[in-house]
């Protein structure tokens, strides 16, 4: 059996590749993860609000890139920020919400969770959001390369 094109096909995947690096790669994770982060901002419980205004994406800083991620990759994110503990989306505390806690008199909290229930819910629907961004992006970065060998 021999396939003809193949070679061809291969390289116009590894130009593809280089291109949907960056922008479509972020802009994809953010429209999959947009559902999900939703979701938790309707789930979560307001006192202030400073919860569920922490709640957001944002892409991975350069130096905080783990290894298996690359750089600019889009994360659900919960804001917490030392240096500035009163931000008005500064939510430190979130983990306490979400997981059962006790306080220093050894008093149990009860969890109220927000984080997982809202993965659970979306995650189809965040698939599906970030496949349908990919499509586009792919056939807008194929559409450009075309027209510029032209």
């Amino acid at each position: 059996m021999k396939v003809e094109g193949l070679q061809e096909i291969l390289n116009a995947m590894e130009q593809i590749k280089d291109e949907l690096k960056g922008d479509p790669l972020r802009a994809s994770l953010r429209k999959g993860l947009t559902p999900i982060v939703d979701q938790a901002k309707a789930n979560a419980p307001v006192d202030e609000g400073r919860l569920r205004d922490a709640i957001k994406t944002r892409p991975l800083p350069a130096d905080d890139i783990p290894s298996g991620f690359s750089d600019g990759q889009e994360l659900f994110v919960l804001s917490s920020r030392k240096k500035d503990p009163d931000a008005p989306d500064n939510a430190w505390y979130w983990h306490f919400v979400e997981f059962d806690s006790k306080t220093k008199s050894g008093r149990v909290v009860p969890a109220k969770p927000f984080l997982a229930p809202a993965f659970d819910s979306k995650r189809r629907e965040a698939v599906q959001a970030f496949i349908t961004e990919m499509r586009a992006q792919l056939e807008k970065n194929v559409k450009r390369i075309n027209k510029a060998k032209k």
